[in-house]
């Protein structure tokens, strides 16, 4: 009889033991959409560790975390089915709402991505592009040669639901258009989050104005140092394995933010 309880005793501590360690494991905050705080109230933010035994206040339903972990992969955390607080907030425990997360980005094996590739964006993923701090794109493709900058030039338009639509020439140096922030400021103001702006080029400015139409896309803006916080989270999780970094960077901000160029994750990756 005494070897019978000694052995329920110790099945039941192994159980607990099992369970604590379960419940303490950590993971890697590496996207934080929306206003969202511990129970302690302490704001989270990108790059912090939680625990699976956690609780977390979203304060808009819409919120979003994504967590990361080194042997389990990518989870979204989000109060989809959680009732609100009589404060408007909604309280989600993490151990209760772990949705695992597959989503993957096919990744170039290019160098520089040329124009068009550039601005080619998969709706499906998001209608959005990415851009973080400023941006050179090769213009190694003839079709867009430059034979005299006054007459044939790239240029943004914008067109607001309320309003004359806009437009602004594009500044290339050294075969590469530069594009930055205030680039996307027509008459001083950014574009509505709901409006395109296509970006074209033109040719014989001064004669038949004949004009390529490039792309539309929706712009979303990250500067380099915030893009750098999630790669250093992400390399932390993953190690120093480069290709497996900017796969899970490039696909956590393309379904997230926008598309995001390739070559400048990389390049921000090497300057860590």
């Amino acid at each position: 009889m005494g070897c019978r309880i000694k052995l329920v005793c110790c099945l039941l501590l192994s159980l607990a033991w099992t369970s604590l360690a379960f419940s303490q494991e950590t993971y890697f905050v590496t996207l934080v959409k929306g206003e969202i705080k511990r129970g302690d109230a302490v704001k989270i933010k990108v790059g912090d560790k939680l625990v699976t035994r956690e609780k977390v206040i979203f304060s808009r339903k819409d919120g979003r975390l994504i967590l990361l972990h080194p042997q389990k992969g990518r989870f979204i955390i989000e109060p989809l089915n959680v009732q609100p607080e009589p404060s408007g907030e909604y309280l989600v425990y993490l151990r209760d709402n772990f949705l695992p997360n597959q989503q993957t980005v096919k990744l170039s094996t290019r160098g520089d991505a040329d124009l068009d590739e550039y601005f080619t964006i998969n709706p499906s993923i998001s209608k959005n592009l990415l851009f973080i701090g400023d941006s050179r794109i090769s213009l190694d493709n003839a079709k867009y040669r430059i034979s005299d900058p006054s007459n044939d030039f790239f240029f943004l338009q914008y067109s607001p639901a309320s309003g004359k639509p806009s437009s602004k020439r594009l500044m290339v140096q050294q075969d590469s258009l530069q594009l930055n922030r205030s680039d996307f400021l027509f008459n001083g103001t950014p574009p509505s989050d709901s409006e395109e702006v296509r970006i074209g080029f033109l040719q014989n400015y001064s004669t038949d104005k004949k004009v390529t139409k490039i792309s539309s896309f929706f712009p979303v803006f990250m500067s380099i140092e915030d893009c750098k916080v999630i790669l250093r989270t992400i390399k932390e999780i993953l190690g120093n394995d480069e290709e497996k970094v900017i796969d899970e960077a490039m696909t956590q901000l393309y379904y997230q933010y926008g598309k995001p160029d390739k070559h400048t994750l990389v390049s921000i990756y090497r300057s860590l």
